[in-house]
Protein backbone atom coordinates (compact mmCIF):
# COMPACT_ATOMS: atom_id res chain seq x y z
CA UNK A 1 0.00 0.00 0.00
CA UNK A 2 1.55 3.40 -1.20
CA UNK A 3 0.31 6.41 0.65
CA UNK A 4 0.13 10.52 -0.24
CA UNK A 5 2.16 12.74 2.06
CA UNK A 6 0.92 13.38 5.52
CA UNK A 7 -0.05 17.27 6.90
CA UNK A 8 2.88 19.10 8.09
CA UNK A 9 0.94 18.73 11.65
CA UNK A 10 0.92 15.21 11.57
CA UNK A 11 4.73 15.00 10.97
CA UNK A 12 5.09 17.53 13.80
CA UNK A 13 2.98 15.38 15.97
CA UNK A 14 4.21 12.08 15.25
CA UNK A 15 8.53 13.01 15.29
CA UNK A 16 7.51 14.85 18.65
CA UNK A 17 5.44 11.79 19.85
CA UNK A 18 8.67 9.49 18.62
CA UNK A 19 11.29 12.05 20.15
CA UNK A 20 8.81 11.67 23.61
CA UNK A 21 8.77 8.01 23.91
CA UNK A 22 12.34 7.48 22.87
CA UNK A 23 12.77 10.16 26.12
CA UNK A 24 11.23 7.54 28.31
CA UNK A 25 13.82 4.88 27.57
CA UNK A 26 10.63 2.54 25.33
CA UNK A 27 12.16 0.39 22.80
CA UNK A 28 11.36 2.10 19.25
CA UNK A 29 9.31 -1.46 18.37
CA UNK A 30 7.24 -0.89 21.16
CA UNK A 31 6.98 2.79 20.54
CA UNK A 32 5.79 2.21 17.18
CA UNK A 33 2.76 -0.53 18.18
CA UNK A 34 1.47 2.38 20.95
CA UNK A 35 1.08 4.96 18.99
CA UNK A 36 -1.11 3.16 16.17
CA UNK A 37 -3.04 1.81 18.93
CA UNK A 38 -3.81 5.78 20.05
CA UNK A 39 -3.82 6.97 16.65
CA UNK A 40 -7.24 8.16 16.05
CA UNK A 41 -6.99 9.18 12.49
CA UNK A 42 -7.29 6.74 9.96
CA UNK A 43 -4.20 7.08 7.62
CA UNK A 44 -1.51 8.10 9.80
CA UNK A 45 -2.52 4.67 12.16
CA UNK A 46 -2.18 2.56 8.94
CA UNK A 47 1.42 3.86 8.70
CA UNK A 48 2.20 3.13 12.15
CA UNK A 49 0.80 -0.21 11.33
CA UNK A 50 3.04 -0.81 8.78
CA UNK A 51 5.95 0.65 10.75
CA UNK A 52 5.46 -1.43 13.54
CA UNK A 53 5.21 -4.85 11.38
CA UNK A 54 8.27 -3.53 9.33
CA UNK A 55 10.03 -2.89 12.68
CA UNK A 56 8.79 -6.45 13.77
CA UNK A 57 10.82 -8.39 11.34
CA UNK A 58 14.24 -6.62 11.79
CA UNK A 59 14.06 -3.29 10.17
CA UNK A 60 15.76 0.10 11.91
CA UNK A 61 13.85 2.62 12.56
CA UNK A 62 14.99 4.83 9.71
CA UNK A 63 14.37 1.95 7.06
CA UNK A 64 10.89 1.58 8.28
CA UNK A 65 10.34 5.40 7.40
CA UNK A 66 11.83 5.04 4.45
CA UNK A 67 9.75 2.05 3.09
CA UNK A 68 6.29 3.36 3.83
CA UNK A 69 7.20 6.21 1.39
CA UNK A 70 5.41 8.91 2.65
CA UNK A 71 7.79 10.62 5.10
CA UNK A 72 10.13 13.67 3.49
CA UNK A 73 13.40 11.94 1.77
CA UNK A 74 15.40 14.98 3.68
CA UNK A 75 13.77 13.94 7.08
CA UNK A 76 14.40 10.31 6.46
CA UNK A 77 17.69 11.16 5.87
CA UNK A 78 18.80 13.46 8.74
CA UNK A 79 17.41 11.09 11.03
CA UNK A 80 19.68 8.11 9.29
CA UNK A 81 22.76 10.27 10.09
CA UNK A 82 21.57 11.85 13.63
CA UNK A 83 21.12 7.71 14.44
CA UNK A 84 24.95 8.08 13.48
CA UNK A 85 26.25 10.14 15.84
CA UNK A 86 23.48 9.53 18.86
CA UNK A 87 21.65 12.55 18.41
CA UNK A 88 18.12 10.92 17.13
CA UNK A 89 15.73 12.45 20.14
CA UNK A 90 17.46 15.72 19.33
CA UNK A 91 16.76 15.77 15.77
CA UNK A 92 13.13 14.15 16.01
CA UNK A 93 12.04 17.26 18.11
CA UNK A 94 13.92 19.89 15.81
CA UNK A 95 11.80 17.86 12.72
CA UNK A 96 8.86 18.69 15.10
CA UNK A 97 9.74 22.64 15.15
CA UNK A 98 10.39 22.58 11.86
CA UNK A 99 7.06 20.71 10.69
CA UNK A 100 4.61 23.31 13.14
CA UNK A 101 6.76 25.99 11.84
CA UNK A 102 5.45 25.51 8.27
CA UNK A 103 2.03 24.27 9.26
CA UNK A 104 1.92 27.85 11.13
CA UNK A 105 3.22 29.47 8.04
CA UNK A 106 1.21 27.73 5.31
CA UNK A 107 -1.99 28.45 7.49
CA UNK A 108 -1.23 32.28 7.59
CA UNK A 109 -0.56 31.94 3.71
CA UNK A 110 -3.66 30.76 3.25
CA UNK A 111 -5.72 33.49 5.73
CA UNK A 112 -3.54 36.05 3.90
CA UNK A 113 -5.17 34.94 0.39
CA UNK A 114 -8.85 34.53 1.40
CA UNK A 115 -9.99 38.26 2.38
CA UNK A 116 -8.04 39.95 -1.22
CA UNK A 117 -9.80 36.85 -3.04
CA UNK A 118 -13.37 37.54 -1.75
CA UNK A 119 -12.62 41.27 -1.99
CA UNK A 120 -12.24 40.46 -5.59
CA UNK A 121 -15.48 38.74 -6.24
CA UNK A 122 -17.47 40.84 -4.40
CA UNK A 123 -15.93 43.98 -6.24
CA UNK A 124 -16.76 41.89 -9.76
CA UNK A 125 -20.01 40.85 -8.53
CA UNK A 126 -21.18 44.90 -7.54
CA UNK A 127 -19.91 45.85 -10.94
CA UNK A 128 -21.88 43.37 -12.87
CA UNK A 129 -24.83 43.92 -10.97
CA UNK A 130 -24.23 47.76 -11.89
CA UNK A 131 -23.40 47.61 -15.55
CA UNK A 132 -26.09 44.60 -16.36
CA UNK A 133 -28.97 45.63 -14.01
CA UNK A 134 -29.05 49.59 -12.64
CA UNK A 135 -27.87 50.83 -15.86
CA UNK A 136 -31.07 49.46 -18.11
CA UNK A 137 -33.29 50.89 -15.42
CA UNK A 138 -31.56 54.12 -16.01
CA UNK A 139 -31.74 53.95 -19.75
CA UNK A 140 -35.41 53.09 -19.59
CA UNK A 141 -35.64 56.75 -17.00
CA UNK A 142 -33.74 58.58 -19.71
CA UNK A 143 -35.83 56.98 -22.42
CA UNK A 144 -38.78 58.10 -20.89
CA UNK A 145 -37.65 61.67 -20.71
CA UNK A 146 -36.67 61.56 -24.13
CA UNK A 147 -32.85 61.49 -23.78
CA UNK A 148 -30.64 58.44 -24.24
CA UNK A 149 -27.76 57.44 -22.64
CA UNK A 150 -24.25 58.35 -24.99
CA UNK A 151 -20.53 58.98 -24.30
CA UNK A 152 -18.47 56.92 -20.95
CA UNK A 153 -22.23 55.33 -19.91
CA UNK A 154 -23.65 54.56 -23.19
CA UNK A 155 -20.32 51.95 -23.85
CA UNK A 156 -20.96 50.81 -20.23
CA UNK A 157 -24.99 49.91 -21.05
CA UNK A 158 -23.38 47.93 -24.04
CA UNK A 159 -21.31 46.10 -21.80
CA UNK A 160 -23.99 45.68 -19.66
CA UNK A 161 -25.77 44.47 -22.39
CA UNK A 162 -23.43 42.05 -23.73
CA UNK A 163 -23.10 40.50 -20.17
CA UNK A 164 -26.84 39.90 -20.03
CA UNK A 165 -26.18 38.06 -22.99
CA UNK A 166 -23.62 36.24 -22.08
CA UNK A 167 -24.52 35.43 -18.94
CA UNK A 168 -24.84 31.11 -19.34
CA UNK A 169 -21.45 31.50 -20.57
CA UNK A 170 -19.97 33.02 -17.85
CA UNK A 171 -21.85 31.11 -15.33
CA UNK A 172 -20.53 27.61 -17.01
CA UNK A 173 -17.11 29.73 -16.60
CA UNK A 174 -16.88 30.55 -12.91
CA UNK A 175 -18.61 27.32 -12.35
CA UNK A 176 -15.74 25.60 -14.09
CA UNK A 177 -13.39 27.79 -12.22
CA UNK A 178 -15.05 27.15 -8.85
CA UNK A 179 -14.56 22.89 -9.71
CA UNK A 180 -10.97 23.45 -10.58
CA UNK A 181 -10.22 25.50 -7.25
CA UNK A 182 -12.11 22.78 -5.60
CA UNK A 183 -10.36 19.62 -6.57
CA UNK A 184 -7.10 21.78 -6.39
CA UNK A 185 -8.03 22.21 -2.93
CA UNK A 186 -9.36 19.03 -1.92
CA UNK A 187 -6.85 16.69 -4.14
CA UNK A 188 -3.35 16.67 -2.18
CA UNK A 189 -1.92 15.69 -5.65
CA UNK A 190 -3.54 18.25 -7.53
CA UNK A 191 -2.33 21.30 -4.88
CA UNK A 192 0.87 19.36 -4.96
CA UNK A 193 1.71 19.83 -8.45
CA UNK A 194 -0.14 23.40 -8.28
CA UNK A 195 2.48 24.17 -5.85
CA UNK A 196 5.06 22.47 -7.88
CA UNK A 197 4.26 24.78 -11.02
CA UNK A 198 4.28 28.45 -8.98
CA UNK A 199 7.59 28.12 -7.15
CA UNK A 200 9.03 26.86 -10.98
CA UNK A 201 8.10 30.40 -11.97
CA UNK A 202 7.90 32.95 -9.48
CA UNK A 203 9.05 30.84 -6.22
CA UNK A 204 12.25 32.86 -5.21
CA UNK A 205 11.21 36.86 -5.46
CA UNK A 206 10.16 38.96 -2.98
CA UNK A 207 8.36 37.24 0.16
CA UNK A 208 9.02 34.28 -1.30
CA UNK A 209 12.49 34.39 -1.30
CA UNK A 210 12.51 35.33 2.45
CA UNK A 211 10.39 32.16 2.90
CA UNK A 212 12.87 30.25 1.24
CA UNK A 213 15.96 31.25 3.07
CA UNK A 214 13.40 30.89 6.43
CA UNK A 215 13.27 27.27 5.55
CA UNK A 216 16.53 26.41 4.54
CA UNK A 217 17.76 28.50 7.65
CA UNK A 218 15.53 26.56 10.01
CA UNK A 219 16.98 23.08 8.36
CA UNK A 220 20.93 24.61 8.98
CA UNK A 221 19.77 24.70 12.33
CA UNK A 222 18.73 21.27 12.89
CA UNK A 223 21.99 20.24 11.15
CA UNK A 224 23.59 21.98 13.62
CA UNK A 225 21.68 20.61 16.09
CA UNK A 226 21.76 17.07 15.75
CA UNK A 227 25.21 17.09 15.28
CA UNK A 228 25.81 16.84 11.31
CA UNK A 229 28.56 17.63 9.16
CA UNK A 230 27.94 20.92 7.79
CA UNK A 231 28.40 19.69 4.01
CA UNK A 232 26.36 16.97 4.01
CA UNK A 233 23.67 18.72 6.28
CA UNK A 234 23.78 21.36 3.72
CA UNK A 235 22.91 18.71 1.02
CA UNK A 236 20.29 17.47 3.03
CA UNK A 237 18.38 20.75 3.30
CA UNK A 238 18.88 21.43 -0.38
CA UNK A 239 16.19 18.57 -0.85
CA UNK A 240 13.78 20.66 0.48
CA UNK A 241 13.90 22.69 -2.88
CA UNK A 242 13.67 19.73 -5.43
CA UNK A 243 10.73 21.45 -6.87
CA UNK A 244 12.38 24.63 -7.42
CA UNK A 245 15.38 24.66 -9.34
CA UNK A 246 16.19 28.67 -8.93
CA UNK A 247 16.67 27.83 -5.41
CA UNK A 248 18.44 24.43 -5.57
CA UNK A 249 21.45 26.46 -7.40
CA UNK A 250 21.61 28.97 -4.43
CA UNK A 251 22.01 26.41 -1.85
CA UNK A 252 24.41 24.45 -4.64
CA UNK A 253 26.12 27.57 -4.88
CA UNK A 254 26.34 27.65 -0.78
CA UNK A 255 28.09 23.97 -1.29
CA UNK A 256 30.44 25.24 -3.91
CA UNK A 257 31.67 27.53 -1.98
CA UNK A 258 32.76 25.84 1.23
CA UNK A 259 34.13 23.22 -1.12
CA UNK A 260 36.48 25.62 -2.48
CA UNK A 261 37.12 26.68 0.94
CA UNK A 262 34.65 28.93 2.11
CA UNK A 263 33.50 29.01 5.65
CA UNK A 264 30.42 28.17 6.04
CA UNK A 265 29.31 32.33 7.07
CA UNK A 266 30.90 33.39 4.28
CA UNK A 267 29.56 30.87 1.98
CA UNK A 268 25.79 32.12 3.13
CA UNK A 269 26.61 35.27 2.68
CA UNK A 270 27.91 34.94 -1.12
CA UNK A 271 24.71 32.68 -2.02
CA UNK A 272 22.54 35.68 -0.56
CA UNK A 273 20.94 33.23 2.22
CA UNK A 274 22.01 35.00 5.28
CA UNK A 275 21.43 39.40 6.07
CA UNK A 276 24.97 40.69 7.11
CA UNK A 277 23.71 41.27 10.30
CA UNK A 278 22.73 37.25 10.51
CA UNK A 279 25.90 36.42 9.20
CA UNK A 280 27.90 38.35 11.93
CA UNK A 281 25.56 36.37 14.36
CA UNK A 282 26.04 33.02 13.24
CA UNK A 283 30.21 34.07 13.07
CA UNK A 284 30.32 34.97 16.84
CA UNK A 285 28.12 31.53 17.67
CA UNK A 286 30.37 29.46 15.78
CA UNK A 287 33.00 31.06 17.89
CA UNK A 288 31.41 30.69 20.84
CA UNK A 289 30.38 27.03 20.59
CA UNK A 290 26.79 28.28 20.38
CA UNK A 291 26.19 28.07 16.46
CA UNK A 292 22.41 25.67 16.92
CA UNK A 293 21.52 27.73 19.17
CA UNK A 294 22.28 31.26 17.59
CA UNK A 295 21.01 29.45 14.34
CA UNK A 296 17.97 28.87 15.94
CA UNK A 297 17.86 32.42 16.78
CA UNK A 298 18.58 33.62 13.35
CA UNK A 299 15.91 31.63 11.81
CA UNK A 300 12.59 32.79 13.96
CA UNK A 301 13.84 36.33 13.13
CA UNK A 302 13.86 34.84 9.36
CA UNK A 303 10.11 33.52 9.75
CA UNK A 304 9.22 36.80 11.37
CA UNK A 305 10.33 38.83 8.66
CA UNK A 306 8.94 36.94 5.99
CA UNK A 307 5.52 36.53 8.02
CA UNK A 308 5.66 40.72 8.29
CA UNK A 309 6.17 40.80 4.52
CA UNK A 310 3.76 39.00 3.58
CA UNK A 311 1.26 40.80 5.89
CA UNK A 312 2.61 43.98 4.20
CA UNK A 313 2.20 42.68 0.79
CA UNK A 314 -1.62 41.64 1.75
CA UNK A 315 -2.53 45.17 3.32
CA UNK A 316 -1.24 46.69 0.16
CA UNK A 317 -3.09 44.58 -1.91
CA UNK A 318 -6.45 44.87 -0.10
CA UNK A 319 -5.96 48.69 0.45
CA UNK A 320 -5.56 48.32 -3.75
CA UNK A 321 -8.24 46.74 -4.45
CA UNK A 322 -10.61 48.64 -1.78
CA UNK A 323 -9.78 52.25 -3.79
CA UNK A 324 -9.89 50.26 -7.29
CA UNK A 325 -13.38 49.04 -6.47
CA UNK A 326 -14.82 52.31 -4.96
CA UNK A 327 -13.01 54.20 -7.99
CA UNK A 328 -14.91 51.92 -10.31
CA UNK A 329 -18.35 52.13 -8.51
CA UNK A 330 -17.83 55.88 -8.08
CA UNK A 331 -16.93 56.37 -11.93
CA UNK A 332 -20.15 54.36 -12.68
CA UNK A 333 -22.50 55.85 -10.71
CA UNK A 334 -21.49 59.57 -11.64
CA UNK A 335 -21.59 58.42 -15.31
CA UNK A 336 -24.94 57.66 -14.76
CA UNK A 337 -26.38 60.74 -12.45
CA UNK A 338 -24.91 63.45 -14.31
CA UNK A 339 -26.92 62.61 -17.38
CA UNK A 340 -29.97 62.73 -15.24
CA UNK A 341 -29.05 65.44 -13.77
CA UNK A 342 -28.56 67.33 -16.70
CA UNK A 343 -31.98 66.56 -18.03
CA UNK A 344 -33.79 67.35 -14.50
CA UNK A 345 -32.47 70.99 -14.88
CA UNK A 346 -33.45 71.16 -18.19
CA UNK A 347 -36.84 70.31 -17.29
CA UNK A 348 -36.53 72.54 -14.69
Amino acid sequence: MQWNELPYLTYADLFRQFALLMKSGISLNETMHILSSEDQDSESKAVLDKMASLMDDGKSFTDALEAVKCFPSHAVGLIRVAERVGRTEETLHSLADYYETQHRINKSVKNALIFPSTLILMMLAVIIVLISYVLPVFDDVYKSLGGSLTGFTGVLLSLGNFLNTAMPIIGIITGSIIVIGAIIAFIPSSAKAVKQIYRRICGDRGVNKKLNNARFAQALSMVLASGLPIEEGIELARRLFGDASHVKCRCEKCSALMNEGAGLVEALSEAEILSPSSAQMLAIGLRTGNADEVMQQITERMWNDAEESMEARVSKIETALILTASLIVGAILMAVMLPLINIMNTIG
